[in-house]
């Protein structure tokens, strides 16, 4: 039986469910998800190679991939990775200011993503079912304006020309929930997502029954956000998600919903 991987930043793994989770759930395949909240696409690279080593796809092995934004630094330390999104997120952990002015620049970002994305392509050609950007790529993130200097689109045409078009929706959202403070799309977001973008290019449909799990799903968070009016809690949120994934009602999506680790399952290479 083939196995479902799936790749990405915190769109693709995030405190509740999201589009690869409804995929692994619809599809009622063993889902291995190395989404990672803040991850780039070098540091995507770098798990799709770490999934390998671990569990050593086969040809039966499916492979789905939401490639992120260009403008992200990854960095492996201390047993994790440290991600930080954007390195013009100025609500990041790491002062980037300094680095931004002395090593920062949208070819850079260019060649290392474009290569990192090409380099999956050419070696798990065979096992991606299904890549997209999660952003507009060559877009410059500080100004949000594309560069359109020559110097770049010829680079830009360099290293496309190595792959067919990728396409790209914009998954940052306002409000999920209708009222909490994030820019990640809820349940019935995702859902939209798999719906209208996923799925239609794999030729496939979504079956009744989740749709029903993933409206149950979110009604049930909604109730729990809705008894407070000025709800902004991500721990509490992120407690009551872990209780909701234990409870009879939702306990089948528990094991789509597993985070993992880099550290996990070394002695299986």
């Amino acid at each position: 039986m083939s196995r479902l991987f799936t790749f990405g930043c915190s769109f693709t793994q995030y405190m509740w469910p999201t589009w690869a989770t409804i995929v692994g759930y619809d599809l009622q395949k063993e889902l291995f998800n190395f989404g990672l909240a803040g991850i780039g696409n070098v540091g995507i690279y770098h798990r799709i190679i770490e999934a390998d080593i671990k569990y050593k796809f086969t040809p039966e092995d499916k492979i789905m991939i939401l490639w992120t934004s260009f403008s992200r630094e990854d960095r492996f330390s201390n047993g994790h990775w440290e991600t930080c999104g954007s390195v013009f997120n100025t609500g990041s952990k790491y002062n980037y200011r300094r680095w931004l002015k002395d090593h920062w620049s949208m070819q850079n970002d260019l060649v290392k993503n474009m290569t990192a994305i090409i380099s999956v392509n050419k070696m798990y050609k065979d096992n991606i079912i299904w890549q997209g950007h999660s952003f507009a790529p060559h877009v410059n993130e500080a100004k949000n304006i594309y560069d359109d200097s020559k110097e770049y689109n010829e680079l830009k045409d360099f290293y496309e020309s190595q792959l067919d078009e990728i396409p790209w929706e914009i998954f940052e959202t306002v409000k999920p929930f209708k009222k909490f403070e994030d820019s990640h799309p809820d349940p019935l977001g995702h859902l939209d997502k798999v719906q209208n973008w996923i799925y239609p290019a794999l030729d496939l449909q979504l079956k009744d029954s989740t749709i029903a799990e993933f409206h149950k799903l979110q009604r049930s968070i909604q109730e729990y956000i809705d008894r407070d009016n000025n709800f902004n809690d991500y721990d509490k949120l992120y407690r009551r998600l872990q209780e909701l994934f234990e409870s009879p009602r939702f306990y089948p999506l528990k094991k789509y919903h597993r985070v993992r680790h880099p550290l996990e399952d070394l002695d299986l290479a």
